[in-house]
């Protein structure tokens, strides 16, 4: 019997299982053709800041300290580079937004430094001045869970298949799917989740999002630029720009509606660049109502949900994976408050621990 079976190779999915790797537990991890996921077409961008708001996101020093410190190990580990630190310049639209800023700015110490250059890139102007956050980047998930991803082939833990709920069945000491036995059940699958039985009345939504790479041949930045998109910097004049936020939508392809959308806000940013179109993709992502993952164990026994990580799913991971692995060996405290499947009982009369 193994330790574990892991549902779904997202960035959730693939983080968690590298870190129970890591702590000798043995797992199978099950992938295969899905509707398609934030991770697979995600710019990965992450920011310790909520930079609408300016405030400090949800655990910010803890999950950017977590994030350095695994993606470092891994990058040595896979002799890859993935966990990029580029900083991150946010233009402010107007006076009222700059002195929003200004008035919070010392609480948003130390991921960031106020810039009044109007400068941000050569020939880029922004009248109202920059938020300087310095500690921001991209981490290049498609990369990285391919990496992982071409290790567990070779050593059979990554099994490729169409996972079926109804495949999985209650033994005496765990579960058993296709005749393999599992103490626990971990599912990491993303939008997917939302067919999950188990996972009925948790409130995790799909929201989609759609993202371009172009080629803009004469802008100089080694920043990622963001007002109200991102446009992140890659090599040879390559930037990926994004992203939308669609709650309503009939499927998960790229639209001309958001492409028009992005490039109206691109223009915003660059309005005397020229740019040529490559790429444009879309997918889902696995969100909350509250913006808070979902943690825990479900209603049925060695049964757990570690989903709904939304637009920040790169930065929160591998601090909440290291959460979930304490909580799943028996530490019920290790879980955030705010993450812990037990905020929708009363509202839904659920039966989670």
């Amino acid at each position: 019997m193994r330790n574990f079976l892991i549902i779904g190779q997202g960035i959730a999915g693939t983080v968690l299982a590298r870190q129970l790797e890591a702590a000798n537990k043995s797992f199978h991890i099950i992938d295969g053709p899905q509707t398609p996921s934030a991770s697979r077409v995600a710019a990965g961008v992450w920011n310790p800041i909520a930079v609408r708001r300016f405030l400090k996101a949800w655990l910010a020093e803890e999950t950017v300290a977590s994030a350095r410190t695994f993606f470092a190990q891994e990058e040595s580990h896979f002799n890859q580079a993935f966990f990029h630190e580029t900083g991150l310049l946010k233009f402010m639209s107007n006076a009222e937004e700059r002195k929003q800023m200004e008035e919070r700015l010392e609480s948003l110490k130390p991921f960031v430094k106020e810039d009044d250059t109007h400068e941000p890139a050569p020939g880029v102007n922004a009248p109202e001045g920059i938020l300087n956050i310095q500690q921001a980047g991209y981490v290049n998930v498609s990369a990285y869970i391919n990496a992982c991803a071409q290790q567990w082939k070779a050593s059979g833990l990554l099994i490729q298949a169409h996972f079926e709920h109804a495949d999985l069945k209650r033994v005496e000491d765990g579960w058993e799917w296709k005749g393999e036995l599992y103490e626990k059940v971990l599912f990491c699958e993303g939008i997917s989740g939302l067919n999950n039985p188990w996972m009925m009345g948790l409130p995790l939504t799909n929201t989609k999002g759609q993202v371009m790479e172009l080629s803009i041949p004469d802008l100089e930045t080694t920043h990622i630029l963001n007002k109200q998109i991102f446009v992140m910097p890659q090599k040879n004049h390559r930037f990926r720009i994004g992203s939308t936020y669609e709650w309503s939508f009939d499927d998960l392809n790229p639209t001309v509606d958001g492409k028009a959308k992005l490039l109206e806000l691109l223009h915003k940013i660059i309005p005397e660049k020229k740019y040529e179109i490559l790429s444009q993709d879309a997918g889902g992502r696995p969100t909350t109502r509250d913006r808070r993952p979902l943690l825990g164990e479900l209603s049925e026994p060695d049964l757990y949900v570690f989903n709904g990580m939304g637009s920040r799913g790169v930065l929160l991971v591998p601090h909440l994976a290291e959460c979930m692995i304490r909580y799943v060996q028996g530490d019920l405290d290790a879980i955030p408050h705010e993450a812990r499947l037990q905020r929708f009982k009363k509202k839904k009369n659920l039966s989670y621990t």
